[in-house]
């Protein structure tokens, strides 16, 4: 198992091929227009999408989001499309086609940690990621998009020893890649993997019982890192 995990690790070193940094586009922000009309939220991803983890739905990051943008939105609708174990991949193919287009829509974006689990190369990883937003982008040209990073994933109590130097460098590099495809597609990036290091002294303590999912700390820290993202891309820039 030791030597099969350090030939997954030699794999995942040879397939990173550093290419050409794509260009950065302005960060798109929800028109003057929308603050007077009802903004669509919408969350897309996997189980921390979905909230797995909370003690009660209105614990959870989504619901925690949605509160707050009600506070300056309050006619703000919400809809929850993340799916349980979904991969990047499966989230552009399976989730964006049901997002409604609208020039006054929020999207926001929590993805890459199955990414993580499943060993993906940072090559494979940086361009589904680039391809899920490229399709959110065109599904929404004047919506404001959100983009999570990805916490260091090998902080994990249910990740094995020998997998974790594994899944942390995937994670960093990840989170990087993340904050690439959102400067180029015009979203705003809320970086984890630092975040998950300045908390890793009590990670146990934000971690569900199931050692994996936040429990309601984990996704107020979350919700927390977000807002300020959040309330950037709903207000539009002074002239």
């Amino acid at each position: 198992m030791i030597a099969r995990a350090s030939l997954l690790l030699a794999a995942i070193l040879l397939c990173s091929c550093s290419g050409t940094q794509a260009p950065a586009s302005a960060l798109v922000r929800l028109a003057p227009a929308c603050a007077r009309e009802r903004i669509a939220v919408t969350f897309v991803g996997d189980s921390l999408a979905r909230g797995w983890g909370a003690s009660a739905p209105n614990a959870s990051f989504a619901s925690l989001i949605y509160a707050d943008v009600r506070r300056t939105h309050s006619n703000a609708t919400m809809r929850n499309l993340g799916k349980p174990g979904a991969t990047t991949d499966e989230i552009a193919a399976a989730e964006i086609h049901e997002i409604r287009s609208s020039d006054c829509a929020l999207v926001v974006v929590i993805s890459g940690a199955n990414d993580v689990q499943r060993l993906y190369t940072p090559a494979h990883f940086k361009s589904s990621y680039a391809n899920l937003l490229r399709k959110l982008r065109a599904r929404l040209p004047l919506g404001a998009i959100v983009v999570m990073g990805l916490p260091d994933v090998g902080l994990s109590p249910r990740i094995p020893w020998f997998l974790k130097p594994a899944e942390s460098w995937l994670s960093r590099d990840g989170d990087a890649a993340i904050g690439a495809a959102a400067r180029e597609y015009g979203a705003a990036f809320v970086p984890l993997y630092a975040l998950s290091h300045e908390e890793a002294y009590r990670s146990n303590s934000l971690l569900s019982g199931d050692g994996i999912h936040p429990n309601d700390e984990g996704y107020r820290i979350m919700a927390g890192a977000a807002l300020p993202s959040v309330l950037k891309v709903l207000q539009a820039p002074t002239q």
